[in-house]
Order: C-alpha cells, then sequence, then structure tokens
C-alpha cells in the first residue's frame, strides 16, 4: 500500500511539469550579432521567451545607461559577442587568454519587432548572474516629440534607474557586493527599437556572467511559471523529507538496519542542498 502511494506521488510529480497553457509550439528566435527579431513572435499565441543567443558584450566595461541611450549605434558598432546565457570564463581578451571568472562587464541586447502597446503588460525575469547585476530597459524612439510623450509614462527608463538590480555592480572588488537571488518586473514596451543592457560584475563566484536565461513574456504567465517551479520543487522536498523521516523511523525500531539510517541521511541531504540550489534560501534572506 505505501509503495502504490508514493509510486502515485512520483508520477503526480512527473505529470505536473506537463501542466499550463497551450502554446503554438513554435521555436523561439535566437539573438543574432546582437539583435532579437521578434517581429514573428506572437505572446499571446507563442507564449513567453527566453533571451538566448548572441548578445553584445563590451569586457571589462560598465557602460552608463544614459551614455548608451545618447547614442546607441556607435556601441552597438563597437561591441563583440557572447553566448547568453554562460559564464564568460572562455571569452578571450586582447591577448587572447580567457579572463577567468572574476571581473566586470556590460551586455547589450537589441529587440526589435514587438507586437504589443502600452496595454498589454510584458514583463523580464532573470534567475541569476553571476554575481553583482543591474539591468536598464532602454527604447529608443523615433523623434523627440515622441519620446517626450512615453518616457513620461516610463519612470524607470526616464531617470535611468534599474528595472532589476541585485547586489552592487562595480569595477572594483572591494565596492562590489554580490547576491543571488530571482527577480522579475513588470516593463512597459513601445513597438520600436528597444534594448536591455545588463552591467554585470563578479569577484566572488568561480563563474562570471549570465548564467541562466533571461525570461520575457506576459507578466502573468512569468509569474505563473515561477510559481509552479517553487510548487513542483516544494512538492519534492517535502517528499524527500517524510521519506527521510520515515527511514529514520525504521531505523530507530531496527538499529542494526543501517540502509534505513544511510538513506534517510541522503533523503534529508538532497532535500537540503535542492533548499539552497532552487534559491529558496535566498529569497527568504535576501541580504547580501
Amino acid at each position: 500500500m505505501k509503495r502504490k502511494i508514493l509510486f502515485t506521488l512520483l508520477l503526480i510529480t512527473l505529470i505536473l511539469p506537463a501542466c499550463g497553457p497551450k502554446y503554438s509550439g513554435k521555436n523561439p528566435p535566437n539573438a543574432k550579432d546582437g539583435v532579437l527579431d521578434l517581429s514573428n513572435w506572437d505572446f499571446d499565441q507563442d507564449g513567453p521567451l527566453k533571451l538566448n543567443g548572441e548578445w553584445g558584450f563590451f569586457w571589462k566595461k560598465l557602460i552608463a545607461p544614459q551614455e548608451f541611450a545618447a547614442n546607441p549605434d556607435k556601441y552597438m558598432a563597437q561591441k563583440d559577442h557572447i553566448q547568453v546565457p554562460g559564464s564568460w570564463n572562455s571569452y578571450k581578451d586582447v591577448e587572447s587568454k580567457d579572463v577567468g571568472g572574476e571581473g566586470y562587464a556590460t551586455y547589450v541586447l537589441k529587440i526589435k519587432g514587438l507586437k504589443t502597446t502600452f496595454q498589454e503588460d510584458l514583463a523580464i525575469q532573470l534567475i541569476e548572474a553571476s554575481t553583482a547585476y543591474s539591468l536598464y530597459f532602454i527604447p529608443s524612439f523615433s523623434n523627440t516629440a515622441e519620446k517626450e510623450n512615453i518616457v513620461s509614462r516610463l519612470d524607470y527608463s526616464a531617470k535611468y534607474q534599474p528595472v532589476l538590480k541585485i547586489g552592487t555592480v562595480s569595477s572594483g572588488r572591494s565596492k562590489a557586493i554580490p547576491q543571488l537571488l530571482p527577480e522579475s518586473k513588470r516593463l512597459s514596451l513601445v513597438k520600436e527599437e528597444n534594448y536591455i543592457l545588463v552591467q554585470v560584475s563578479n569577484y566572488r563566484h568561480r563563474a562570471g556572467g549570465i548564467l541562466e536565461p533571461i525570461s520575457f513574456g506576459p507578466e502573468n504567465i512569468l509569474g505563473k511559471m515561477r510559481d509552479n517551479e517553487r510548487g513542483r520543487s516544494f512538492f519534492v522536498i517535502g517528499l524527500l523529507f517524510i521519506m527521510a523521516l520515515y527511514h529514520f523511523g525504521l531505523f530507530s525500531q531496527r538499529r542494526e538496519d543501517k540502509a534505513s539510517l544511510l538513506f534517510g541521511l541522503f533523503c534529508l541531504l538532497v532535500s537540503f542542498r535542492m533548499c539552497t540550489t532552487d534559491r529558496f534560501i535566498h529569497e527568504l534572506f535576501p541580504a547580501p
């Protein structure tokens, strides 16, 4: 009977990830040469996507958003490239040597062809960038009048404040504050070209850079996806914890049964590891 219950719980765990909204199944576009074209992507029909691919990259530079916004074409012409998600450890410097994990850099992605209006709520979500980052959204306007009209409704763009900010980014180790925490925020986007600029610094982790995909799509869908991930993780953690307690109980009744003790410890350690790797501890205690 107990085995049937355990089997049923495991089966539910495997089935749950398949539950969710149905979309077209179209393969999402990847960024090329620092540009992501979304002219053929409909968020209502195709769902959210990850901003994967070839981003613009500026090693050992922390480009201010206002400087970039003043002349984006200039910076896009000077950019290098790097794959996102992924670490910058194997990026080659001017001497063709791997830069390693420590350092700082700026990532840039140009997004064009968005089919959206101010009435639609799109959001951006970043799970992890090692080990501190500031993400800016910079709209591109066709004329000054349009900019004045729209910027008044985009307070964080007008003031060039980061949309997402985790830790403190710095070009020096002493001022950098590391932090690992999933974060998301709603964006108000325009139909013209838009830029995402991400400043990243790392002096504490073996791998630096944007290590996890950046998700982009309707705010409510991204929120539900994150909640579903949390729910599945909590379910597995709870299941492992109960299994650990059950086998500890077996061992307390039969001290010679070392296998029950070892398996219980294994389940307990795996549940603790999931709490840390799924960043529940970081979310509960977000201070760096």
